[in-house]
């Protein structure tokens, strides 16, 4: 074989094509990744009182995504129900209140007064205006009894 049997018109454009559809997999895969909501939920500290209207769970949500996301719902999950609890006070910083506008890798903290007691809750959870809920568990309530704890 010689360098002009190798350096077709046909093999050029056979090289051009692998290049060109392994490109478009490339881009498919990095734009998919890209366009997906990423919300880390985390549990800075608990506060339990053994009284409802005195716990405070602490949480700093984080958008991790590369734009603006809106968070419509903040609240808390009990351990004998499958749905969320209704009712719980969110206090947010400089008087925001939900739905909240996230932008790109910003993180908002807030503070959960729920209406049942600490032992009763098994998650926390955040959701977002495109339907997605991230849910987070918080410490067992034994090893969280009075002042705040690192979650």
């Amino acid at each position: 074989m010689q360098a002009e049997d190798i350096i077709t018109k046909d093999n050029i454009t056979l090289g051009v094509a692998i290049i060109g559809a392994a490109l478009g997999v490339f881009n498919t895969c990095r734009d998919w990744i890209n366009s997906r909501v990423r919300v880390q939920l985390n549990v800075i500290s608990v506060q339990d009182t053994n009284q409802s209207s005195d716990s405070f769970i602490k949480l700093n949500i984080r958008n991790r995504s590369g734009f603006p996301i809106t968070i419509t719902d903040v609240g808390v999950c009990l351990h004998d129900a499958s749905d969320v609890v209704m009712g719980e006070t969110k206090f947010f910083p400089r008087g925001n209140h939900l739905p909240i506008r996230m932008e790109s890798r910003t993180e908002c903290k807030t503070t959960l007064n729920p209406l049942h007691k600490l032992s009763e809750i098994k998650n926390v959870y955040a959701c977002t205006a495109d339907g997605s809920c991230i849910k987070k568990k918080i410490k067992a309530p034994s090893a969280c009894r009075l002042g705040w704890s690192e979650a």
